[in-house]
């Protein structure tokens, strides 16, 4: 996956750098060690990035992201992790 896609995804579904890698098995230097083309990913944590990716496209192509900006800060992640597994469970 080329990883401007990433960072494509992670604009539309409203997501901070932050956020983004909290729902990611990656660290956030990692992140912008992928994006800056300075390391590159194990074959295990990219497939599993991907994966993820692909279910957070689904959620803005659903337009369940991003949150809307009805729900409180402190309860974005949850909200989100809660999409995820409903997300996970439909498919």
């Amino acid at each position: 996956m080329p990883f401007d896609i990433m960072e494509k995804v992670r604009i539309a579904a409203g997501l901070t750098v932050v956020e983004f890698t909290e729902l990611l098995p990656i660290h956030r230097t990692t992140y912008y060690g992928w994006l800056r083309g300075r390391t590159k990913p194990d074959p295990l944590r990219l497939r599993l990035c991907v994966a993820r990716i692909t279910v957070l496209q689904a959620l803005v192509a659903q337009k369940l992201l991003p949150v809307g900006a009805n729900v409180p800060h402190r309860h974005r992640m949850e909200e989100i992790r809660n999409l995820l597994k409903r997300q996970k469970s439909n498919g």
